[in-house]
């Protein structure tokens, strides 16, 4: 499974990557959302995990590209904020879920073993 981290925080990608390559996960980071909408039709993720608060384009911005491409929609989104009241708002616009920041990394590594047993199961 390779998942695709898109936050503004060098430090939070890299972390993240590293904590997902430690359990086993391919994982690369993306910036801002228009450098992630470049990786996504490039390579085959199978996960995406959103920033809502970065510049050039914010992490909402991007689930709209997301949604305008048929080749992308199929792609499940974890939305990470730090914003107070998103959950709702997020799955509105179609993600599988929301982790708040500061980042629980036993949360989000649940939540992407869900992901690979749900994917494994539709198989």
């Amino acid at each position: 499974m390779t998942i695709l981290i898109v936050d503004d925080s060098e430090l939070i990608r890299t972390m993240l990557i590293d904590y997902l390559a430690e359990a086993g996960y391919a994982a690369t980071g993306a910036a801002d959302g228009r450098e992630a909408i470049q990786y996504l039709r490039s390579w085959p993720f199978q996960l995406i995990l959103l920033d809502v608060m970065m510049p050039i384009m914010n992490g909402w911005e991007m689930l709209q590209a997301i949604s305008a491409d048929p080749a992308l929609t199929k792609i499940p989104v974890v939305v990470m904020t730090a914003a107070a009241n998103v959950h709702e708002i997020a799955l509105e616009q179609g993600v599988i879920g929301s982790l708040p920041k500061p980042l629980d990394v036993q949360e989000l590594l649940g939540i992407v073993r869900y992901h690979v047993r749900e994917r494994q199961r539709a198989l």
